[in-house]
């Protein structure tokens, strides 16, 4: 599957309720960053660091008055490991320390940075490359001895065991590319099924209800889904849940609407109604995914 699809009407919902990209940020760490992140940001601009390989700890490369500027070109091996690192698979950290940072703890900052980037959707200039991130980010994985695989952050199953090879793309505003993703499964629930012309016919559905668009009705579908794969222990109407859901599915709605449509929106009669009409394909039924 690629980010391609088919564009909805325009939005009509108010512009105020729009934060773009709230999964961006990643958690922070005392040992560093991956590097890709640190270029992105302007981290370590002077001083001496050192960029270390996250399977082993060893020190791959120098930089003894802060990162290049312009960062032009990374692709050294680790001899250790005998891979090929990667902007988004190396760590930045000050070369002040006595010893590397232990390798769990590398290992955090890594794969803490991969699953971020794969539910933002990995995408430079426009230009789609979950699959290519995927493939290099499982690889490494695998050399490396890692416990991680890559997930479908909806439904949490591993993508080996899939009829895919990795995930696809929801996209919530089309126009400035911002989505999440998930796999084909949990694409199609989002959508209520509608095959072909997707986003057409959720977003008229939204508006013969009232709604403001299709993100709406997509919204309550994540919550559901959410809910009774992950039992995330809060209440629809705490605004906490809203923040989970911005944060982990990179919804770009302001966690008040976000909670009112959740808490309040997806129990009135005529949406429950549709959203019962249009639930889960008769696929994802069959193979037995956590029922809503």
């Amino acid at each position: 599957m690629s980010k391609q699809a088919s564009r909805p009407f325009e939005s009509n919902g108010p512009q105020s309720q729009t934060h773009r990209n709230p999964a961006t940020s990643t958690p922070s760490s005392d040992i560093g960053i991956v590097l890709e992140e640190a270029i992105e940001q302007d981290r370590f601009e002077d001083g001496d660091c050192v960029a270390l390989c996250p399977g082993c700890g060893e020190t791959v490369a120098r930089y003894h008055e802060g990162l290049p500027e312009p960062f032009v070109r990374f692709e050294p091996d680790c001899n250790d490991c005998r891979v090929t690192l990667r902007r988004w698979s190396v760590v930045i950290s000050p070369w002040i320390r006595k010893a590397a940072p232990p390798t769990d703890e590398l290992q955090d900052v890594v794969q803490s940075y991969w699953e971020q980037q794969l539910r933002v959707g990995v995408v430079d200039d426009t230009l789609p490359h979950t699959r290519e991130f995927s493939d290099e980010a499982q690889a490494l994985a695998e050399a490396w001895g890692w416990d991680w695989e890559v997930t479908c952050p909806l439904c949490a199953r591993p993508v080996s065991q899939l009829k895919e090879d990795y995930l696809g793309y929801h996209h919530w505003e089309y126009e400035a590319d911002v989505g999440t993703s998930v796999c084909h499964d949990c694409h199609d629930f989002l959508h209520g099924d509608d095959n072909g012309d997707q986003a057409n016919k959720q977003d008229w559905r939204a508006k013969e209800l009232g709604l403001a668009d299709f993100r709406d009705l997509a919204v309550i579908r994540l919550a559901l889904r959410d809910r009774a794969v992950h039992e995330p222990g809060l209440e629809e109407d705490d605004p906490a849940y809203a923040e989970r859901l911005r944060r982990r599915y990179n919804v770009p709605l302001s966690p008040a609407r976000i909670t009112k449509l959740v808490a309040d929106v997806r129990h009135q009669t005529d949406v429950a109604d549709t959203l019962q009409a249009h639930g889960p394909s008769p696929e994802i039924k069959v193979r037995g995914i956590y029922p809503v």
